[in-house]
């Protein structure tokens, strides 16, 4: 299982370097709407964290590993009204990109990102979710041992 206080550092760090001005880590997507209320257009683009959920495998002691599979939104809530999902999707790939090239980049030399499965990267266009927020969310896969 991944190491939490590592995800919590790698993660708001990810969201510095990429240009997203907050980082939320929540347990579930159900706590999503009450963490939303309150962002300001200051706090965009945000970066929300799902934590990962970990599946284990091996049949022996020493030769167990885990599969932890997380979910990351880069988000922005916005009048999709007024300005347009696909105008406000267009904003955010450009961020949404760097996040994804960081990370692989960053498994070269970060100690959580080594086990990042590039393979498992799916990204995936959101809109309307939780009815406010749009923007790109990003499953993958990060093994342990």
């Amino acid at each position: 299982m991944i190491n939490l206080q590592d995800f919590e550092y790698y993660f708001t760090s990810l969201a510095k370097r990429t240009g997203c001005k907050s980082v939320f880590f929540l347990t579930s997507e159900t706590d999503i709407q009450k963490k939303i209320k309150d962002i300001t257009p200051e706090q965009q683009p945000i970066m929300m964290m799902i934590i990962p959920s970990a599946n284990t495998k091996g049949s022996t002691q020493d030769g167990v590993e885990e599969t932890n599979t997380a979910l990351l939104y880069v988000l922005n809530k916005d009048d999709r009204a007024e300005y347009g999902t696909f105008n406000i999707q267009k904003d955010l790939q450009p961020i949404f990109e760097l996040v994804k090239q960081t990370m692989i980049a960053d498994k070269d030399s970060c100690s959580l990102m080594r086990g990042l499965d590039v393979g498992s990267l799916s990204s995936d266009p959101e809109s309307k979710l939780m009815s406010q927020l749009t923007g790109w969310s990003l499953q993958f896969d990060i093994i342990t041992e």
